[in-house]
């Protein structure tokens, strides 16, 4: 329902598939027993420059807004 990954912005596939399914109201649930297996050798030449100004561009007013679940004493401790 959240579509495929986009090719554009390669190395950030994962973070705009989770924006994607937030936007459709779906939940976004982190676990460390999750993995991501990418089918593509090439696709670990990840974080272009030009992969960053595709996301950001294309998420501009969500990333102005913040994150909304990240714990503001994170940022105190100078975690995040």
């Amino acid at each position: 329902e959240t579509g495929n990954f986009e090719e554009h912005i390669q190395g950030y596939e994962d973070i705009d598939i989770c924006l994607r399914a937030d936007e459709q109201k779906f939940w976004n649930v982190w676990t460390c027993f999750a993995e991501m297996i990418y089918l593509k050798p090439d696709c670990k030449s990840a974080y272009a420059e030009g992969d960053i100004e595709g996301f950001s561009r294309k998420w501009k007013e969500r990333l102005k807004e913040g994150d909304q679940y990240s714990h503001l004493r994170l940022v105190e401790l100078g975690l995040i």
